[in-house]
């Protein structure tokens, strides 16, 4: 049984440490339901990610079970499509 809070820890500390600017933190998708059943960790950064491919090769050094997929989006994406309230997505950090 792997324990949701310590995996988003992990990689909210990666993120924070590498994003210069203040950024929003979101969980959604089936692992907010059951980690035990889910198949991945869907994660969204809302704000600016100076180096997307460097990150993600940050997260993936964590050798999680599940596979971390990154969703990264511009604050005004995240007006124009009202992304986090549609998927339910869970503030983990900001």
């Amino acid at each position: 049984m792997m324990n949701l809070s310590v995996i988003t820890e992990a990689v909210c500390d990666i993120i924070l440490e590498h994003c210069l600017y203040g950024v929003r933190v979101y969980l959604f998708g089936s692992a907010l339901k059951s980690i035990d059943e889910a198949n991945d960790i869907d994660i969204l950064i809302v704000g600016y990610v100076p180096d997307v491919i460097l990150l993600r090769m940050k997260i993936n050094k964590l050798q999680l079970i599940l596979p971390i997929h990154l969703m990264i989006i511009s604050d005004m994406e995240e007006l124009e499509l009202d992304f986090i309230e549609n998927v339910g997505g869970r503030l983990l950090s900001f």
